[in-house]
């Protein structure tokens, strides 16, 4: 088992920088997950650790060896991608021993790795039909077993379950988590789906426009967001977000909300000085219904099934609140509410203070 060091890994096209000197590692056994929207570079970073793309600077390490140079073949990875890429005139044995038959494995060594990587991805009664006579499904457990009867050093997934519907998606979360949990691989996994970064993820690389935003724990990026771009990529429904001016000198200083104007009474800790403007970021969760001193009109109402989302004015501003599963208000009424101060994010100049 090795574990991946990205170090200052850079490609452009066409003179522009879509992974623009990108560092991080994964640790041996680490479920990583690259995540960010369409288009900041991860599913490139990707291609260049499978050796699909060429790298322009920067080192690509498994263990204490730089593949940066190697042929694709000659660099221990395995990619599942969201395409399947499976050959549809072969059947689901044959699909799975294509790469060992590529190198040459002994045959009777080629039907134990099938068979066991069949039985593991609860696939084997499938090994005789084709991929036209399988569901999407068992068709992303067909990509995966021919990853796993390499036995690579590094596992890479691309938004392997992108074209799957809901119901899917969620059940094949939990076999992926449980798969990882038995292999303890190596795994970097792409996605722009924050639910499958949250759920799945030991580590998360956050990305936009291809440089590095944040890396941390999926709870401490949800929490501890470093940057305005985390704060409101994380978050379904998404953070409440306000303009507010520093008051105060010292250890005495507040923040006034400019829209609505409010001021909140709690002390704050941030470089900004008196009369600078800071954004404030509120999550629905730490918005308190039914007491407080502040006042908003409710518009609309989500029912969710295990949550209620409010939408409500205040003033011109809008606020999202979550609130449980039975809450119930007329539309139009006026809502007392409040903020919890433990749960208020403030950034000055795009960054967390």
């Amino acid at each position: 088992m090795a574990g991946l060091t990205i170090e200052n890994l850079t490609k452009s096209y066409h003179g522009v920088a879509v992974v623009d000197k990108v560092s991080f590692t994964v640790a041996p056994g680490e479920f990583c997950i690259l995540l960010g929207p369409s288009g900041c570079g991860k599913s490139t970073i990707l291609r260049l650790i499978a050796g699909l793309e060429e790298q322009e600077g920067g080192r690509i390490m498994i263990g204490d060896r730089d593949i940066g140079a190697l042929n694709p073949r000659d660099r221990d990875v395995a990619m599942v991608f969201q395409s399947y890429a499976l050959y549809p005139h072969l059947n689901v044995y044959e699909n799975i021993a294509f790469p060992l038959r590529v190198r040459k494995t002994p045959a009777g060594e080629v039907d134990r790795r099938v068979r066991e990587a069949a039985a593991l991805l609860e696939i084997a009664d499938l090994l005789p039909r084709r991929p036209r006579e399988i569901s999407g499904g068992q068709r992303q457990r067909v990509a995966i077993g021919r990853a796993i009867v390499r036995n690579p050093r590094l596992f890479l997934f691309d938004e392997p379950l992108s074209n799957l519907d809901a119901k899917l998606r969620a059940a094949m979360r939990v076999e992926l988590a449980a798969l990882h949990r038995r292999l303890r691989a190596t795994t970097l996994y792409v996605t722009h789906d924050q639910v499958e970064a949250m759920t799945l993820g030991q580590k998360i690389v956050l990305m936009d426009r291809g440089v590095v935003r944040q890396i941390g724990a999926p709870r401490e990026l949800y929490e501890r967001p470093a940057n305005l771009f985390a704060a409101s990529f994380l978050g379904a429904p998404p953070i409440n977000l306000f303009t507010g001016v520093v008051t105060g000198t010292g250890a005495a200083r507040t923040v006034r909300l400019t829209d609505p104007p409010i001021d909140l009474g709690w002390e704050i800790d941030t470089v900004a000085a008196a009369g600078e403007m800071v954004t404030v970021g509120i999550r629905p969760e730490a918005v308190r219904i039914g007491t407080g001193p502040l006042r908003g009109v409710l518009e609309h109402l989500e029912h969710t099934g295990a949550d209620t989302i409010l939408y409500l004015r205040l003033g011109t501003a809008r606020l999202i609140a979550r609130e449980a599963a039975d809450f119930s208000s007329p539309l139009g009424a006026a809502l007392d509410l409040d903020f919890d101060p433990r749960s208020l994010h403030f950034f000055h100049k795009g960054q967390r203070v």
